[in-house]
């Protein structure tokens, strides 16, 4: 085990610097600064280096581009582009690749080995989970924060006679916001048997939230909190265990107007009991259930300057966001998870929720959380830059990133940092633009095997317009490039090649829409109300009319259709009467031509012979024999269709018998018909 220094490397410097000016001896600066005699002789003869070399072999990468490589990390993760763990893998084989260096590696890409020794030579740099930030608010910048605040301001000096005495006051500043608390807990890394296969947590299968609305003023006075509960009625939810607290319900247990507007209610009443003078100031998210006309018009009439934040800023400017939501969730995970442990085999429901909201409430709502939330929110004191404004970081760049174009020379090419006239503000930092690569193409004498010493001309990669590093920022990367010689100082042109985020020229929006005022209370939100309510009004009748005329059109045209229904239905019976009655009148005309011809080429008595000719034998007349009436042999698909005559064996088609009575009577019952045919009349 290496024995622990009892001296730093600033003593170290100090001494050497003293002895060399002949302010101290040798054994006097040893004595003075704790550093063993025989140390500071080595360092000053040249035995051994003035700076603490790390022991073992050299790294892959210098510790300059080492430095490089942890600036940029923090560089992508302040702009919220953070680089995990396989991604900066990627991004050092990468520079591998270009320069041809032999490594150790696989495929030149480092693994998990190499990964732990970078963290511990740079424990600034830790392993985060990123938090989800969306496009809109990641645009947010100080600009519009201050607009914000300037706006403020001058409604506040055009509507309130003493707005500075509202503004000093902490009583008369409140801020509401709602968020939802699940019944179904999250735990996080639990302890387990190692190589357990599986790992529960008991739990509620229901994953549905209850909405809380939270109310507080800058001093510290809490409204009591509304809770949300889903139905169209009250049931047995528990309202005991909590009876100080407002209780609503909705038919989703979500917040709405109206019910935000009942709220409104109880928080007047709340105000005039704690005698707070009014007006006060109530700052509100642009939720559409708080931006609505009653609402306005509720607060114009009782003291209540509702005012609306920024859009897509309610992480930076409300205190509810800023300084309650996260202790609140913590103890309501804290509290729900101490009651699944005392209620074992019992998941929480409605029912419960009050109990166990309460317990996590009175531990939250404390006046430190009110204070810090208005404090870092800078809304008291009024103060924009009061904010936190390390999460305007992503509104340097809020577009994704792509592959930079490396610089000409792709070559090996390892460049040394001079120290003397290095420059802090080339490199990259939270808020940096450059990498601390320079070009020295004049210096190819001075190298270490390929290596060569950086000059003081600057090329910047990314050509991005980001905000310079603050003067606390560039003091402390500085010095980690600035201090060392040799190889370790030296960085690589490939490094050139990270992915940095290019900010892109951003197309407006075509669409135009007129926005409410932040005051919503205000007299130029009221008319706007108003104005929209008239225009909801005519919107509403222009609807109606229009869907009148639809149910008149579609009711015009079913009366067409029925129209023609019965038109189609009166000609196809009309065309079947046609039909019978043309099949009458072709069977009496064959009858009457018939008869025509008999009597003009036969006599009565050869006909009376003929009948009794076949009245005598049956056999001379068949079913092969023609039809009397039609003298044809055709023979119809269905037999049915001839009749027989009930006197003689003559078979008539049921057309050619001119008989009106048969072409009525269905197919099925002609054989039940005495039909008499012509010659046995």
């Amino acid at each position: 085990m290496a024995l622990r220094l009892k001296y730093s490397p600033s003593k170290m410097k100090q001494a050497i610097a003293s002895v060399k000016s002949g302010t101290l001896s040798r054994r006097k600066a040893a004595e003075l600064y704790g550093i063993p005699k025989t140390t500071l002789l080595d360092k000053l003869s040249g035995r051994s280096p003035e700076e603490r070399v790390r022991p073992g072999p050299a790294t892959v990468l210098t510790e300059a581009e080492e430095n490089v490589l942890c600036d940029y990390i923090k560089l992508m993760a302040s702009i919220g582009y953070p680089v995990t763990r396989d991604e900066l893998l990627t991004e050092v084989k990468k520079v591998i690749d270009l320069d041809g260096r032999n490594t150790p590696f696989r495929n030149n890409k480092p693994g998990k080995d190499w990964f732990y020794a970078f963290r511990r030579r740079h424990p600034d740099l830790s392993e985060r989970s990123a938090m989800c930030l969306g496009h809109h608010r990641a645009v947010v910048n100080m600009a519009m924060i201050q607009g914000w605040f300037d706006g403020l301001v001058e409604h506040l000096q055009s509507e309130v006679q003493d707005y500075q005495s509202l503004l000093k006051d902490p009583r008369r500043l409140f801020n509401c916001d709602e968020s939802g608390f699940p019944l179904c807990l999250k735990t996080g890394k639990v302890l387990a048997e190692r190589g357990a296969r599986h790992v529960y947590h008991v739990s509620s299968s229901n994953k549905q939230q209850i909405t809380v609305m939270v109310c507080f003023s800058a001093f510290g006075n809490y409204v009591p909190p509304l809770i949300v509960y889903p139905g169209e009625r009250f049931r047995d939810t528990g309202i005991e265990a909590f009876p100080t607290a407002i209780y609503g319900h909705t038919h989703n247990g979500w917040m709405d107007s109206e019910l935000f507007v009942a709220f409104l209610e109880h928080f007047s009443s709340y105000v005039d009991h704690e005698n707070i003078p009014k007006p006060v100031l109530l700052f509100v998210d642009g939720h559409s259930t708080h931006m609505s006309r009653d609402a306005a018009t509720y607060c114009a009439n009782n003291g209540i300057i509702l005012y609306c934040l920024l859009p897509n800023a309610t992480h930076i400017l409300q205190p509810c966001d800023v300084g309650f939501f996260s202790p609140m969730k913590s103890a309501w995970k804290k509290n729900l998870k101490h009651w699944q442990l005392e209620n074992i085999g019992e998941t929480l429901t409605k029912r419960q929720f009050p109990a166990v909201f309460k317990s996590a409430w009175e531990t939250v709502s404390t006046l430190e959380n009110a204070a810090h939330g208005f404090r870092r929110s800078g809304l008291y004191p009024l103060d924009p830059n009061g904010i936190d404004k390390t999460k305007l970081e992503p509104s340097k760049i809020a577009n994704p990133p792509r592959m930079l174009s490396t610089c000409q020379d792709t070559s090996s090419v390892l460049k040394e940092q001079d120290t003397k006239t290095a420059d802090a503000n080339d490199l990259p930092g939270p808020s940096g633009d450059s990498l601390p690569i320079k070009d020295s193409p004049s210096d190819s004498g001075n190298s270490f095997g390929g290596l060569k010493q950086v000059s003081d001309s600057t090329c910047d990669i990314n050509n991005t317009n980001f905000s310079q590093c603050t003067e606390s920022m560039t003091a402390s990367i500085s010095p980690s490039l600035t201090s060392s010689k040799g190889r370790q100082s030296l960085v690589s042109e490939s490094f050139r090649s990270l992915s940095v985020p290019v900010p892109k020229q951003r197309r407006q929006s075509s669409t135009f829409f007129t926005k409410l005022p932040k005051a919503l209370s205000g007299s130029a939100a009221l008319r706007m109300f108003e104005e929209r309510e008239e225009k909801k009004k005519a919107d509403v009748l222009a609807k109606q009319k229009r869907q009148e005329e639809r149910e008149l059109k579609k009711k015009m045209k079913q009366e067409m259709q029925e129209q023609k229904r019965k038109e189609k239905a009166d000609k196809k019976q009309k065309r079947e009467e046609e039909k019978k009655l043309k099949l009458a009148q072709k069977g009496t005309s064959k009858q009457k031509r018939r008869r025509n011809d008999s009597s003009s080429s036969e006599s009565n008595d050869e006909n009376k012979n003929i009948k009794l000719q076949y009245q005598d034998s049956d056999d001379s007349y068949n079913e092969k024999d023609l039809c009397p009436g039609c003298l044809t042999d055709d023979v119809y698909e269905d037999d049915e269709e001839w009749v027989k005559c009930a006197k003689c064996p003559r078979r008539w088609h049921v057309s050619c018998t001119g008989d009106a009575v048969l072409l009525d009577i269905p197919v099925g019952q002609l054989s039940d018909y005495p039909f008499h045919c012509e010659y046995c009349v």
